[in-house]
């Protein structure tokens, strides 16, 4: 079976621009590392603070584990 990849803008469709974060509120989808082999991201806030950020080596290994957070959390279905 081929492995599975994502582009950076199949990540980008695959999890919300933002979320209403519990204790944080609004949060806006950020990109925080973007090379080779370390990708990441994360919501920011308005206070600056940031929330559910995870890195990976592939945008497809970083939209699995975002979306499971969000999903555990109650973000996404």
């Amino acid at each position: 079976m081929a492995k599975k990849s994502m582009t950076k803008a199949d990540f980008l469709v695959s999890v919300p621009d933002i979320i209403e974060h519990k204790t944080w509120g609004y949060g806006e989808l950020e990109i925080c590392a973007d090379s080779k082999n370390n990708k990441g991201a994360g919501y920011r806030h308005k206070d600056n603070t940031s929330s559910c950020s995870t890195f990976g080596t592939t945008w497809l290994e970083v939209s699995e584990k975002l979306r499971n957070h969000l999903r555990s959390e109650g973000y996404i279905e």
